[in-house]
């Protein structure tokens, strides 16, 4: 057993009645354990231990026992988090009592019961962050397990020029290069709104910091879609900031590096005309549509 595995051990073990007693405590370790899978790093085989069901189940039943704000669930955010959830369990059944996927079941039904862990605990967000204050813990804690990753991987790009791919935390929701591409697109609005609102001088710094440097972060995970949500989440946020004016030097200068700096192989990747534009990870995708496509057509009853 190593000294860090140790720590790592005593510290959740500690860490679970106080998950009961502030469950607000609870989901704040739960978001850590699911982004920042500080488990990965103990070089042991605690990666192996249900760490994220460890801190839920103290969490959730502290919520029935101390939380008080239970009608923040009747609103129709919630209401159609609960009809995606019912859409997801309607799909999971019928698709599985398939012949031509029944041999997927056992795989279909646990990924079901993954995602439905995380709406579960996206759920229990409601009644528990109801001010500002633990909005912006929240926010700051998700930024920070993504900034870690961005910073871990800023140098490494530095080494290599860009001519590896990044890739998300060995078994991770977001080990998949694409996964972790449109997750670092996702926290770029956190790093620019903290780095306006922020009162600190060193933590508006580090936000706008990290905010350039997931730009490139973004880029050299190789993904395609992730370059097209990254234009997408620019031109929002042009449209809706008040200082959209500091946002025009920043996508110039990205783009001007891709263009200038970026690897033969980078450049290759992401050009639209070559002969193999849709190779087979694209031709994959298209291929599982036409499929879904045809099934459903053949699948519609008669009139």
């Amino acid at each position: 057993m190593s000294l860090r595995g140790l720590v790592l051990l005593v510290f959740f073990i500690a860490s679970l009645p106080v998950c009961f007693i502030r469950p607000f405590y609870g989901i704040i370790l739960w978001i850590i354990v699911a982004f920042l899978n500080p488990q990965a790093y103990v070089w042991d085989s605690y990666d192996a231990l249900p760490w994220a069901a460890a801190v839920a189940v103290p969490t959730l039943l502290g919520i029935l026992c101390f939380e008080r704000r239970f009608e923040r669930l009747f609103s129709r955010e919630v209401l159609l988090l609960g009809v995606l959830w019912v859409w997801f369990t309607l799909t999971t059944v019928i698709t599985t009592q398939m012949p031509e996927f029944l041999h997927h079941a056992p795989e279909t039904w646990e990924r079901w019961k993954f995602v439905s862990k995380i709406m579960l605990m996206t759920f229990c967000l409601l009644p528990i962050v109801h001010d500002f204050s633990r909005l912006r813990v929240l926010v700051l804690t998700i930024a920070g397990c993504f900034g870690f990753y961005v910073l871990k991987s800023f140098p490494f790009i530095i080494r290599t020029g860009g001519e590896h791919r990044l890739f998300g935390p060995e078994r991770s929701m977001i080990a998949d290069n694409t996964d972790f591409g449109m997750a670092l697109v996702m926290t770029l609005p956190f790093y620019f709104s903290l780095a306006q609102t922020e009162t600190n001088r060193w933590a508006k710094r580090l936000n706008a910091f990290l905010f350039l440097i997931t730009i490139p972060a973004i880029f050299f995970t190789y993904s395609r879609g992730a370059l097209v949500a990254l234009a997408a989440v620019f031109l929002i946020l042009m449209l809706q900031s008040r200082r959209r004016l500091t946002l025009i030097p920043v996508a110039a200068v990205g783009l001007a590096v891709a263009l200038m700096f970026a690897p033969a192989q980078w450049q290759e990747r992401m050009n639209p005309t070559r002969e193999d534009a849709v190779d087979a990870s694209a031709q994959s995708r298209l291929l599982a549509w036409g499929y879904a496509r045809a099934l459903a057509v053949r699948s519609r009853p008669c009139r």
